[in-house]
């Protein structure tokens, strides 16, 4: 972990591929109004970099299960943002008559 913060671009390749699994497991659990599969894993992966940026050995005990939350919020605050988005059309639709 603290290779990948120090700009490891292997040690990050690495690290994601062994978490790949994790991703699309998770990812398979959501569904973004407008978005392709390929999109939401892209927020889990965006989510494990997360994770790998701000794990901290001294508050963490493992960086699997800090890695599985911080993937789980991303794609939540995803589908969120996606879902509040989806409504954009209406309101104005409706704020123009």
């Amino acid at each position: 972990n603290e290779a990948i913060k120090n700009q490891n671009n292997v040690a990050l390749d690495c690290l994601m591929g062994r978490y790949k699994d994790i991703v699309n497991m998770k990812a398979n659990k959501f569904f973004m109004v407008g978005s392709e599969k390929d999109d939401i894993i892209q927020e889990g992966y965006i989510g494990l970099y997360k994770a790998v940026k701000s794990f901290n050995k001294e508050k963490q005990n493992s960086f699997k299960t800090f890695a599985t939350i911080c993937i789980e919020r991303q794609l939540i605050t995803a589908v969120k943002n996606s879902n509040r988005q989806k409504h954009n059309p209406l309101y104005f639709q409706q704020h123009l008559i």
